[in-house]
């Protein structure tokens, strides 16, 4: 009999790790015409979101791609502009970057059987 689920200190019971991010960060440049490496995505990693943008845009390649396609320095209008594009492309993979937990899918089964 399941009588409790513990879960991560979070609360969550599904691990999206960190390439959902990670990969929407690279498509959401890539639309903008700038293709960002993957050190120079995940170096910003632990930041909000929107700061992550401003730090890539601020690298001296992505900023110097930026306005060889743009035809200038980033501004924070542009940052905005990437941000919600950004967030659009991560819940919309982040499907496929998710996994539930060791046991999520058990508990839920065993107390699924129980009512």
């Amino acid at each position: 009999m399941v009588e409790a689920v513990i879960i991560d200190w979070a609360g969550t019971t599904v691990d999206f790790g960190c390439f959902a991010p990670v990969q929407a960060f690279i498509e959401t440049f890539k639309a903008a015409g700038v293709e960002p490496t993957m050190e120079e995505t995940r170096a910003p990693m632990g930041t909000l979101k929107i700061d992550h943008i401003r730090t890539m845009l601020k690298m001296e390649r992505i900023e110097a791609e930026w306005e060889r396609v743009h035809g200038a320095t980033p501004t924070e209008d542009d940052i905005q502009a990437l941000y919600g594009p950004y967030e659009e492309r991560l819940l919309s993979i982040l499907h496929d970057f998710a996994a539930p937990k060791p046991y999520v899918l058990d508990a839920v089964a065993a107390c699924a059987r129980r009512a």
